[in-house]
């Protein structure tokens, strides 16, 4: 998810990202701290996927480890 966020990945992972900011209307606390849309899902095996759990845990990282300078610093920190 690092790359995906940064842009250091190929397109089509980019396409299937969207932001909270770009899906709500309205200011709250997750749409100014690089919080990844996660739609609910409807049946167990895209609870599975890896856009849907990427998110999930991209969400509850922190955010000195979400705002790493390199990936090889994010890596320090996970």
């Amino acid at each position: 998810m690092y790359r995906i966020i940064n842009n250091i990945c190929p397109d089509y992972l980019k396409k299937n990202v969207s932001y909270t900011s770009d899906v709500s209307y309205r200011d709250t606390r997750s749409t100014n701290c690089n919080q990844i849309y996660t739609p609910k899902p409807n049946c167990e095996l895209f609870g599975k996927s890896f856009m849907y759990a990427g998110a999930a845990i991209w969400n509850s990282l922190p955010l000195h480890v979400k705002n790493a300078t390199s990936v090889n610093t994010f890596k320090l920190y996970i």
